[in-house]
């Protein structure tokens, strides 16, 4: 039986959730992404709590219930690897309390762009990773992103939110599914899952310059070849998302990244595409399938 536990960490004050389970057989750690927050996970948690795993996760800055004053929500701290630091101040702490059992680390969308950084840096004190809803943008159009952030950064400052920057980035990937009927038919192809995620309190802000710098950050040098090889090359990677997923340029991106990993020489490297499916695999018409798949490998790599 599941009990969740709530409790706040480390320097930022995260907000963060525990799924216990009696005697788990490993610790699963959920990074979530951009404008959603750690208890949407809350139906895999459960599913994998079934399955004998328990399942951790934190509200990054700006997001979810580490947010104390609503002009918070989107911003972030202007050090982009306090993400980073976030993720590893409640790993290990997580890993004090479960030192006997393996270790797996799940990032999901800006997530997976912030968990493969924290694995360059720290990719030995997990066991395994899963990297779900990613891409390998091309480093080109990340820097000039990047820059535009610097530019309206001087007239209108870091707490500026762009409704332009909005439109470039997540409103590009809607259009990808016109005629659209919502601002995130790129998320699911379930009506009802979309219906809730634009209804609920926490999605309901645009990200500030400072947020989206981060964002351009995280995706830039998670694609670079110099990142890239600081992950220890024997760790058991799962890449995994939506063929139909924008964010990973329709699987083409996907699979590019996991080609790079094979010409790397790592040794131990799953892809897996769902076909029609968009970005929140999860929270997708075959999520059922997905956590089902989840659950086998991380069965299998333990």
């Amino acid at each position: 039986m599941t009990e969740k536990k709530t409790w706040n960490f480390g320097e930022r004050a995260n907000y963060a959730v525990m799924w216990q389970v009696v005697k788990p057989k490993a610790v699963l750690q959920i990074v979530h992404g951009m404008v959603e927050y750690i208890e949407r996970y809350d139906e895999f948690a459960r599913f994998a709590n079934n399955a004998g795993y328990l399942v951790v996760g934190h509200d990054h800055v700006g997001h979810g219930e580490t947010v104390k004053d609503p002009e918070d929500y989107g911003a972030f701290p202007k050090n982009w690897q306090d993400l980073i630091t976030d993720v590893h101040t409640l790993q290990r702490e997580v890993s004090k309390k479960y030192p006997d059992i393996p270790y797996i680390i799940l990032g999901h969308s800006m997530g997976s762009f912030i968990t493969r950084l924290y694995l360059a840096k720290y990719g030995r004190d997990v066991d395994a990773a899963i990297i779900m809803g990613t891409g390998q943008q091309p480093r080109v159009q990340t820097w000039t992103a990047i820059g535009l952030t610097k530019i309206l950064r001087v007239p209108h400052g870091e707490k500026y939110r762009s409704k332009f920057l909005e439109q470039m980035s997540t409103g590009m990937f809607n259009r990808m599914f016109a005629p659209n009927k919502t601002s995130a038919d790129w998320l699911s192809r379930d009506k009802t899952e979309v219906d809730k995620y634009l209804a609920h309190k926490h999605h309901q802000f645009t990200p500030t310059l400072n947020m989206y710098r981060a964002l351009f950050t995280f995706s830039n040098l998670a694609a670079s070849r110099k990142w890239i090889k600081k992950i220890p090359r024997s760790l058991p990677l799962l890449l995994i998302s939506g063929a139909k997923d924008p964010v990973g340029d329709f699987g083409k991106g996907v699979t590019h990244f996991y080609k790079i990993l094979r010409h790397e020489a790592f040794t131990d490297v799953t892809l897996k595409l769902y076909p029609d499916a968009r970005h929140e695999i999860l929270n997708e018409l075959n999520k059922n399938e997905v956590m089902r798949d989840l659950v086998a490998w991380m069965d299998d790599k333990i």
